[in-house]
């Protein structure tokens, strides 16, 4: 069983990736 502060930053680590990489393909849409 997983940590709760593992559980927590996977989460935060996938949200940040999926921002950024939402962020950057909308950047290369408009460019």
């Amino acid at each position: 069983m997983r940590a709760c502060w593992e559980i927590c930053l996977i989460i935060i680590l996938g949200a940040v990736v999926h921002c950024t990489v939402y962020h950057i393909s909308r950047t290369k849409v408009r460019s």
